[in-house]
C-alpha cells in the first residue's frame, strides 16, 4: 500500500528492480502501433514508480509515450477533481476507489465494457472484493485494479514463542500466549508486552523501551482501523433505511476498544501514519502491528529490517459471536484502481497502457516483490515460486493474505464516500485524542453524515447503497 493522506514516503527513486529492468529490456514491438501520448496521474507512492518503471516497456511494445505526473498523495484527490471538471490534462487517473461513485456519477470516467470486449482484462482471475465492488459501479466496468490492499495483524513469532514469555502470559492471563483472536485478547497482548527500558524481554534486558502494538492513528484513515473493530462487532455504515449505523453497540465498542489499545503504543501513537506505524514494527520497537500486507514484505527485507524471519502472520482480532465463532473483518482499506478521464483525447491508448499494467504477467512483477503494493489477483497467489520476493515463512503469508481477503469488509464506494469516510476518521480521531466522548464523537459523525447524504440527493443515495449491499451479498461479504 505505502503511505495515505497526510503522510508521504522519501520521494527518492530508486530505480526499478532486477525483475522489472529485466521485463523492460526484453519487450518488443506489438502489432498495435499507436504513436500516441498518456499522461498518467499518480499519488506520490510506490504506485506511481511503478508506472514510471515500466513506462520504456509501453514504448517498445505499442509505441505509446507514457508521462507520469506525481502529486503529493494528500493532495491527490483534489488533483483529480480540479482536473476531470476544469482541466483535462491527464488521460489515467491512479485513485482509491473510495472516489468512484463520485467519478462515475458525475460523469467523469469512460465506461470501459467496450474496450474490455475487444482486450480482455482478465477479471475473472481479480479477487471478487476488488473485482465487483472497486471496479464495476452499477453494472458498469469503469476501472483496473492495480494495488489491492487489506488490513492484517502481524506480531514478533520470536517473543510469541519464547518459553519465559508464555509461561508468564499462562500466569497472567490463565490462557496460552498467541496471536490475538479477539480484540480483548489483542489488549491482554498489548499490555503483556509492553515494558520499560531496563526490563527483561525473551531473556535480554530492555536498552529502550518496548510496545506491545502500533496502528494508524491519523485523521481520517484511522476510520479503517476503527472500522476493523466496528465490522467485527457486527457494525454496518447504514441501516436498511439509509440512516447511518454509526452511534451504536459496536460503534461504541469499536471505539472503546481502539481507544484503550493505545495506552500499549510508542511515543507520538496518536498522530501514526503508515511510516511511523511501519518504522516501529520492523525497527523492533513493537510485538505487534495491524497495517497493509506490504508490511509483512517489508519486515523480510534485510535493507530495510531489524526483524527479517521474525514475523508471524494472522487475521485482525475479531468478535465471539456464539458457539465458539470469531467473526474477523480486515477491511480493504485504499487500494488503488486506474480509471480514464473522460476528457481524455486518447481513450482507447489509454485502456492499452492500464490493461498492459493490471495484467497478470505485469503486476506479478510489482506485487510480488519487498515493494508496497499488494496482490489482487488469483494468479498472484497460485504459487509461491513465482514471487520475486523469497523468504520462508512466504506460504504462511499467502495463506494469511487470502484469507483476510476473504473476510474483507470493503470501504464505501457510492458517491459522497470519500466525505463520509473524511467525517469519520476525523471524529473518530477526536475521541482518541479525547477531545470528545465517544459518544459524543459518533453522534456528531451521524450528524455530519446526513448532512452529506441530503447535499448529495437522499434517494439517489439510499439506492447505491442498496446496490452495493446487493453486490456485499452476492460475494459473501455481506455484513
Amino acid at each position: 500500500m505505502g503511505s495515505t493522506t497526510g503522510a508521504g514516503l522519501a520521494q527518492t527513486d530508486p530505480g526499478p528492480p532486477s525483475a522489472i529492468q529485466k521485463f523492460v529490456d526484453a519487450a518488443k514491438p506489438g502489432p498495435d502501433r499507436y504513436g500516441k501520448k498518456v499522461t498518467v496521474l499518480v499519488g506520490s507512492l510506490p504506485t506511481g514508480q511503478t508506472v514510471q518503471w515500466l513506462s520504456p516497456a509501453i514504448k517498445k511494445i505499442f509505441d505509446i509515450d507514457v508521462e507520469v505526473v506525481r502529486v503529493p498523495i494528500g493532495q491527490l484527490s483534489q488533483a483529480i477533481i480540479n482536473d476531470v471538471t476544469t482541466g483535462g490534462n491527464y488521460d489515467v487517473l491512479l485513485f482509491p476507489p473510495r472516489m468512484l461513485g463520485d467519478l462515475v456519477a458525475d460523469g467523469h470516467l469512460v465506461n470501459l465494457d467496450a474496450y474490455a470486449k475487444k482486450w480482455d482484462p482478465q477479471l475473472n482471475d481479480v479477487f471478487p472484493a476488488y473485482r465487483e465492488l472497486y471496479n464495476y459501479l452499477n453494472g458498469g466496468l469503469y476501472t483496473l485494479t492495480m494495488d489491492g490492499d487489506r488490513l492484517e495483524l502481524y506480531y514478533r513469532a520470536d517473543l510469541f514463542d519464547n518459553a519465559a514469555e508464555k509461561a508468564a502470559f499462562k500466569a497472567k492471563y490463565n490462557y496460552d500466549l498467541a496471536p490475538p483472536k479477539t480484540w480483548q485478547e489483542y489488549l491482554d497482548v498489548a499490555a503483556f508486552f509492553t515494558r520499560p527500558a531496563g526490563a527483561t524481554l525473551a531473556g535480554d534486558t530492555l536498552a529502550q523501551p518496548f510496545f506491545g502494538m502500533s496502528e494508524f492513528t491519523r485523521a481520517p484513515d484511522v476510520a479503517d482501523w476503527w472500522l476493523n473493530r466496528f465490522a467485527a462487532f457486527g457494525g454496518t455504515y447504514f441501516d436498511e433505511n439509509f440512516k447511518p449505523a454509526l452511534n451504536t453497540e459496536a460503534g461504541v465498542k469499536a471505539t472503546e476498544n481502539l481507544k484503550a489499545s493505545l495506552a500499549f503504543g510508542p511515543t507520538g501513537i496518536l498522530n501514526f501514519g503508515y511510516p511511523e506505524s511501519y518504522d516501529a514494527f520492523i525497527q523492533g520497537r513493537t510485538a505487534m502491528v495491524i497495517q497493509w500486507s506490504d508490511v509483512a514484505k517489508g519486515a523480510e527485507n534485510p535493507q530495510a529490517s531489524k526483524i527479517v524471519g521474525k514475523v508471524g502472520y494472522a487475521q485482525v482480532p475479531g468478535a465471539a459471536i456464539g458457539g465458539g465463532a470469531i467473526r474477523h473483518r480486515s477491511v480493504l482499506a485504499y487500494s488503488r484502481v486506474f480509471g480514464i478521464s473522460a476528457k481524455s483525447k486518447v481513450p482507447e491508448a489509454a485502456y492499452r497502457v492500464i490493461q498492459f499494467l493490471h495484467s497478470p504477467e505485469v503486476s506479478n512483477l510489482y506485487v510480488t516483490g519487498f515493494g508496497g503494493i499488494d496482490a489482487f489477483r488469483l494468479s498472484h497467489y497460485a504459487d509461491p515460486a513465482n514471487w520475486v520476493a523469497q523468504w520462508p515463512k512466504l506460504p504462511a503469508y499467502i495463506a494469511n493474505t487470502k484469507a483476510s481477503i476473504e473476510n474483507g469488509y470493503p470501504e464505501l464506494t457510492i458517491p459522497g464516500a470519500v466525505r463520509y469516510q473524511e467525517a469519520l476518521g476525523q471524529q473518530i480521531a477526536r475521541a482518541l485524542a479525547g477531545e470528545t466522548s465517544v459518544k459524543d464523537a459518533l453522534a456528531e459523525t451521524e450528524r455530519q453524515w446526513n448532512i452529506i447524504t441530503d447535499e448529495l440527493d437522499p434517494k439517489l443515495q439510499a439506492g447505491f447503497w442498496q446496490d452495493q449491499i446487493k453486490v456485499w451479498k452476492r460475494i459473501g461479504l455481506a455484513p
